[in-house]
């Protein structure tokens, strides 16, 4: 499977000046402004990686070889024919496309598939009386675009939110990779603001 951002995120979990407040900037300095929100920015995507969720709404692609049913031993192409979406939690799904024994370019009819949204990890299963249409057998044959994140910027969990203005702040502070001469000890428990929600896929 590989994954493609279709569609970065328009806004961030935290803001500007949340991080300004956050860091005691002063109100009258913005010299640094564009250093703080790539900051910010570096920060959702360490915590997402982390994670292995997405924050805010985003769109992504993944490709597959093949449609799920075909290998049980694969976690994604289970036995009963389940695709799992990785990078919760999934809002909706977009389109399903593949490419055709003629090496056409097709779309699965959104009526042939259930997408279900309830659990941890989104997942896309053929309605009933459907199956998987064939395809060419050729790298990236299956592509599915949907959408993911926990919404905009409000929805998403202040534990995170709060773990992201941390990160935030030990980049302002320290600007190299290397401090010489201190001695420094992370806040403990820093890294269980984000653990405890982590996925796996």
């Amino acid at each position: 499977m590989r994954l493609i951002l279709t569609t970065a995120p328009t806004e961030e979990p935290i803001t500007l000046a949340e991080a300004r407040l956050h860091l005691r900037v002063d109100p009258d300095t913005t010299t640094e402004d564009a250093l703080i929100q790539g900051w910010i920015t570096s920060s959702r995507i360490e915590a997402e990686r982390a994670m292995g969720r997405v924050l805010v709404t985003q769109t992504w692609t993944a490709k597959y070889d093949r449609f799920p049913g075909y290998s049980s031993s694969d976690p994604y192409f289970p036995a009963y024919s389940e695709l799992r979406l990785p990078y919760p939690p999934l809002i909706s799904v977009t389109s399903i496309k593949y490419i055709d024994p003629d090496g056409v370019l097709q779309t699965f009819t959104a009526a042939s598939y259930v997408v279900d949204t309830s659990g941890v990890q989104g997942r896309v299963y053929l309605a009933y009386g459907e199956s998987w249409p064939s395809i060419r057998i050729e790298p990236n044959a299956v592509r599915v675009e949907y959408v993911a994140g926990y919404g905009d910027a409000s929805a998403v969990p202040e534990d995170v939110r709060s773990w992201m203005l941390l990160r935030v702040g030990e980049r302002y502070e320290h600007r190299e990779g290397l401090v010489v001469g201190t001695i420094a000890t992370r806040l403990p428990g820093l890294e269980s603001l984000v653990a405890g929600d982590r996925i796996g896929f």
